[in-house]
């Protein structure tokens, strides 16, 4: 509507830079900016504009919560049109989308209040990014403090503590997962003296002396071990 308006030239908007594009209207959600060369025509053809839009849509302006700023135009005559429009009269800078409009951002220090925004949703992506021992040994300052004494951290819920328990507890425990996954089977297929058993070393190796005086040096596992039980784990 507000395309066919302009080539109609029922509403003008501005053009901007030096190679002059239109520019008339933002638009975000159910938020719309509209800009465009200070005039009662003009704005008459806005208000014009608006109430085709309720009519096709059924939805309806909210003028009350609405601003008018006007650049280069009298406090005056912009404080009658505000009023006859029924919206309020805004002042520079305003927010939209958490960014500051109409102010002066040569500087680095003007930037600072979207700075700020952008570090702190940053911050929260990172935070639910990290693992739980991360979350709470990280500082905001950079300076990587651990505010809790690590035997706090360690320490049982019971006994006042985090419950995150010693890392190498855990590993340990994790690592005696393997004592019993480790099977001989049958002993049928394993040499009993040349494999490499628990410790990466084979036992000709480890008890050479005994490995000379045994007579059968290819015997198989299952030939050493006494019972029934061929699926022990091995030691």
């Amino acid at each position: 509507m507000t395309k066919v308006a302009i080539e109609r030239g029922l509403f003008e908007g501005i053009e901007v830079r030096h190679d002059k594009i239109p520019f008339s209207h933002l638009q975000y959600a159910d938020d719309t900016i509209f800009i465009g060369e200070w005039g009662l025509e003009n704005i008459d053809s806005l208000q014009n504009l608006c109430g085709c839009f309720e009519l096709a849509s059924g939805l309806k302006v909210n003028y009350h919560k609405s601003f008018m700023y006007g650049i280069g135009v009298n406090s005056s005559d912009l404080d009658v049109v505000a009023s006859r429009v029924g919206c309020q009269v805004g002042q520079f800078p305003f927010t939209y989308l958490s960014l500051p409009i109409g102010s002066k951002m040569k500087k680095l220090k003007d930037w600072s209040v979207v700075i700020e925004k952008f570090k702190s949703k940053l911050s929260g992506w990172r935070i639910r990014s990290m693992s739980y021992g991360g979350r709470l040994g990280e500082a905001d300052s950079g300076s990587k403090i651990h505010w809790v004494k690590w035997d706090n951290v360690i320490t049982s819920y019971g006994n006042g503590g985090l419950n995150i328990g010693p890392l190498k507890s855990k590993n340990l425990a994790l690592l005696g997962k393997w004592g019993w996954r480790k099977t001989i089977g049958n002993g049928e297929s394993t040499y009993f003296l040349h494999n490499l058993w628990i410790g990466g070393s084979k036992l000709k190796e480890r008890f050479s002396r005994l490995y000379c005086l045994e007579a059968e040096k290819n015997c198989l596992t299952k030939d050493r071990i006494s019972g029934n039980n061929m699926s022990g784990t091995a030691a």
